[in-house]
């Protein structure tokens, strides 16, 4: 009976062994092979401004989808409880002012398309950015979906263009068809027929995402594509669920990835599922559900952009219908390449802009792995080349600063040509400085998550996750506290914590503000996650928490 058991655990074990092999193994990963651009697509660097004449039509009154004019369009909040304002409108192209009979929409009366706000940020910005539904039986140049960027955050408005122009020279990822254009709008939308087309100035069309996009990209027009719009790889259990579910909500899932393709969500789930199994192995996860050249291109990419935002949001998820591997695709390149002017974080910088995120923070533990990422930094680096970059810039600087120019004349401004050559010249150096942050931004410990300070009787209890540090470096946290959220005055501070909380004497009643700092043993520090924003100044407080004492 004990040699029977014996063979039996034996033959258990095998069976096991061979399972895990089959599942999350190196073989399992062999038919995956890297994402490729259809480069057929792309034409040779183009730099002629495309004239667009848009006539907004007359609100329909009571109508609930198109009752609005073009001024409650460009009124309206993001406000996601509020259904976005469309208006009707005629959609034509022109050139030197004039639409001839060869031209695009040509001659029309009746609207052959539907115009809304797009964007996030960019709908607070005075000039608006615009999408466009052109109706099915007659798309402008292919595409049935126009995205009429402004770049109002982008003081050169040439940054997005740049970024996906530089992007198509690079392997393993796709980037996005781009065209300047020159913006006319008409408002007849409160039924003024005086009005003449204003000139609303230089834009950037960019191409949409969807199924058609996967299609000119030659990519599985029945896979799963999603836009990422708050997602950090946790399970997000609540939200992510099988449309066969009960409880499946399509809004509530769409707060974390809009559904651009299949609605058959199952291998997304059982990767987040896996993917938050600390049991299994990292590495065994990422070759069952990504491909390595594709993740590491898509991160060096916007760590050599500075493309901060696309930590949680801005970026797609792609899989073939066949497949359980995910790529990344591109989106939103305005705010890289120095275009991103506000305040920020020490974490804001290189690889601790991503540690926040399940997939990075697991990934690149491992050594190896962040030496791939470490050799993609520089591969990448030499394909955008310095001269690449300045014969792009050469291409559309005399663009930019024409309309530039023309801009700051229409609203009575300055134009000052020696600060846009400044910047002009910083942008060019761009890339140069953020492989050096990068670098240097890896020497530093990572950053933490504040947690909610309880009371234990007469104490204060604050806590935090763990740091990491990839030199192995010992670190220590320092707690301060202070009564304003700049610490003009700290009211208590302590160095040197070892441990992940702190216990203080309860402080009188009112209210604190807190923050946590992470030093190695060189002296390299680091802030916190988190982030205290003062509505009342719209002041941003980087690494800081505000709590009371009642």
């Amino acid at each position: 009976m004990k040699i029977k058991l014996i063979g039996m655990l034996v033959i258990i074990n095998l069976l096991v062994t061979s399972c895990l092999n089959s599942d999350f193994g190196e073989n399992n990963n062999s038919n995956n092979t890297s994402i490729k651009d259809n480069q057929d697509i792309y034409k040779e660097e183009d730099v002629i401004v495309k004239e667009l004449y848009i006539t907004v039509l007359p609100a329909e009154t009571g109508h609930d989808e198109y009752g609005k004019t073009f001024s409650q369009l460009n009124e309206s909040s993001i406000d996601d409880s509020v259904d976005d304002i469309k208006v009707k409108i005629i959609f034509q192209e022109g050139s030197n002012g004039i639409i001839s009979s060869t031209d695009f929409g040509y001659g029309l009366t009746d609207y052959n398309g539907i115009m809304e706000l797009r964007g996030q940020s960019s709908r607070l910005a005075e000039i608006k950015s615009y999408k466009i539904k052109l109706n099915k039986n007659s798309p402008w140049n292919e595409f049935l979906t126009i995205n009429l960027n402004k770049h109002h955050f982008d003081t050169l408005r040439i940054r997005n263009k740049l970024s996906f122009d530089l992007i198509k020279s690079i392997p393993n990822i796709t980037s996005l068809r781009t065209e300047f254009i020159h913006l006319y709008i008409k408002d007849l939308s409160e039924e003024d027929y005086t009005k003449e087309y204003l000139d609303f100035g230089l834009y950037t069309q960019i191409e949409h995402v969807d199924t058609d996009f996967l299609k000119n990209h030659n990519l599985d027009q029945n896979g799963s594509l999603y836009k990422v719009e708050n997602f950090e790889f946790y399970k997000y259990e609540d939200y992510l669920k099988l449309k066969e579910d009960a409880e499946y909500n399509e809004k509530e899932f769409e707060k974390i990835l809009e559904i651009k393709g299949s609605e058959d969500h199952e291998k997304l789930i059982d990767m987040l599922d896996d993917l938050n199994n600390k049991f299994i192995h990292i590495n065994d996860v990422f070759d069952k559900y990504f491909d390595r050249e594709n993740y590491l291109t898509w991160l060096a990419t916007n760590i050599l952009f500075d493309n901060i935002d696309t930590a949680s949001r801005n970026y797609f998820l792609y899989s073939e219908s066949d497949s359980d591997t995910w790529y990344f695709l591109p989106w939103d390149y305005d705010k890289g390449l120095g275009g991103y002017r506000s305040s920020r974080a020490i974490w804001q910088n290189g690889l601790s802009n991503y540690w926040g995120n399940v997939l990075t923070n697991r990934f690149f533990r491992n050594k190896d792995n962040l030496e791939d990422l470490n050799k993609k930094i520089e591969e990448i680096h030499e394909i955008i080349s310095e001269e690449k970059m300045e014969n792009l810039i050469d291409l559309y600087k005399p663009i930019a600063i024409e309309f530039l120019r023309n801009e700051a004349e229409d609203i009575g401004d300055k134009f000052n040509l020696d600060e846009i050559n400044l910047e002009f010249e910083e942008l060019q150096k761009n890339i140069e400085l953020n492989k050096a942050n990068y670098y240097e931004n890896l020497e530093k410990p990572m950053p933490v998550f504040m947690g909610e300070p309880t009371m234990l009787g007469n104490n204060l209890h604050f806590q935090w996750t763990e740091s990491y540090d990839f030199q192995g470096d010992a670190f220590t946290y320092s707690v301060e506290i202070s009564d304003a959220p700049k610490f003009e005055t700290i009211l208590y501070s302590k160095n040197d914590i070892h441990e992940k909380e702190l216990i203080i004497d309860m402080l009188p009643k009112g209210t604190y503000y807190w923050r946590v700092f992470v030093t190695d043993s060189n002296e390299n520090k680091m802030d916190a996650f988190d982030l205290y924003i003062e509505a009342e100044s719209n002041g941003y407080y980087f690494g800081t928490k505000k709590f009371y004492v009642n």
